[in-house]
């Protein structure tokens, strides 16, 4: 596979993880169909990691539960010089009943990027979330965009999405004076919405519910395909700094004909 890391690479990649740079972002890319699939991804600070010079690598449960995961193929996501990575490994209990551990396979994949034509179609899509503001008893708009790099147009799973944001390098990101910068989308399906910030603070909350209309752009004489629907904020999710934040959500209404349209959105980059 073109995106895969030579020896050489992956053994400069290695390095970089024993000396302890990164924090790893966990996830399960076959999920069983049970309750534990609900508090992933998990991450692991770099002092709970500790990697070895054979690409042995031995998690602390003393954060994170990790007994349901055993045995299980795992994906585990990190940046290394600015640059997106992962790879799969199986999850083993190692002598010491508190630990875990999983080797390093020789392959170590980049994240890749989108072809030029689908980041143009995605520069056009947008979600704006409507509430009611407390203090100001008016209805507030957010207009929130795809974040490049995370297009709806990538085939991967809503946990993998928060994975690679959740791991990759932070810059330091300024907000306006008495603004809060809007979230992200990073991940959208019939079911589900993911919203990310990078700027420290998420506007929305969890246990609420918003209204959000999704715009498409579309070929024809209508050139916008518009859907109005509501969704309820499952989980927030944080890096181990605290910048970097992602809303789970669930859609609770949803018409039928726009629950097919995000359907076919989803597996077939409408």
């Amino acid at each position: 596979m073109e995106n895969k890391l030579t020896s050489v690479e992956r053994d400069l990649v290695i390095k970089y993880l024993v000396n302890g740079n990164s924090p790893l972002i966990f996830s399960v890319p076959d999920q069983p169909k049970n309750n534990f699939a609900k508090s992933l991804p998990l991450v692991f600070k770099a002092e709970m990691v500790k990697v070895f010079d054979k690409g042995i690598i031995i998690l602390d449960e003393s954060e994170q539960k990790l007994s349901d995961y055993e045995g299980l193929k795992v994906k585990f996501n990190f940046y290394f010089n600015k640059i997106g990575l992962y790879f799969f490994a199986v999850l083993v209990r190692s002598a010491n009943s508190s630990l875990y551990a999983v080797r390093i396979p020789p392959e170590i994949y980049r994240e890749k990027d989108l072809d030029s034509s689908s980041a143009v179609k995605e520069r056009n899509v947008k979600a704006v979330i409507f509430y009611q503001s407390v203090r100001k008893s008016n209805r507030v708009n957010i207009v929130c965009k795809i974040k490049n790099g995370y297009g709806l147009f990538k085939k991967s799973s809503w946990n993998e999405r928060i994975s690679q944001f959740l791991s990759e390098y932070e810059e330091q990101i300024l907000a306006v004076s008495g603004r809060k910068n809007p979230p992200y989308v990073i991940y959208l399906d019939a079911k589900k919405l993911v919203f990310a910030s990078d700027s420290g603070e998420m506007i929305l909350q969890s246990e609420n519910e918003y209204a959000v209309e999704l715009s498409f752009p579309i070929e024809g004489p209508v050139k916008e395909r518009k859907i109005s629907a509501t969704f309820y904020v499952k989980n927030i999710i944080k890096s181990e700094s605290g910048k970097k934040l992602c809303a789970i959500c669930d859609f609770t209404s949803l018409k039928e004909e726009d629950n097919r349209y995000l359907s076919d959105f989803a597996s077939s980059a409408v």
